[in-house]
């Protein structure tokens, strides 16, 4: 995923978190708030995987899915969206990761179907 698509600054995942609106299911939570950059309107992505979810291993396999899956959805563009993995997620294959993803963003209204 190229760096400008990414949600790097601490600054911003508090700030989608505190002002964000979220839907949840049994392995993720997702946070969305409107992107306020001034040039061409694109998404950012972001992605949280505590400790319990599993060591270092379970916890990078779980964000190279999620990075991964993100890349299979025609996302509308103008938003900031944050994806934080529960520990059931450590369990999950990936096309159960992308099942779990695209039922949020349908809830979110993100993307269509």
């Amino acid at each position: 995923m190229q760096k400008n698509f990414r949600l790097t600054k601490s600054s911003d995942f508090a700030d989608i978190r505190k002002h964000g609106k979220a839907w949840s299911n049994e392995d993720l939570t997702l946070i969305v708030k409107s992107s306020n950059l001034g040039m061409e309107p694109i998404s950012r992505f972001g992605f949280i995987v505590s400790k319990k979810v599993g060591n270092a291993v379970v916890r990078n396999r779980c964000k190279r899915h999620m990075r991964e899956s993100i890349k299979q959805f025609a996302i509308r563009k103008g938003y900031d969206l944050v994806f934080i993995a529960r520990p059931s997620i450590s369990n999950k294959n990936h096309e159960e990761i992308i099942n779990s993803m695209h039922k949020l963003l349908y809830s979110a209204k993100l993307v269509k179907c």
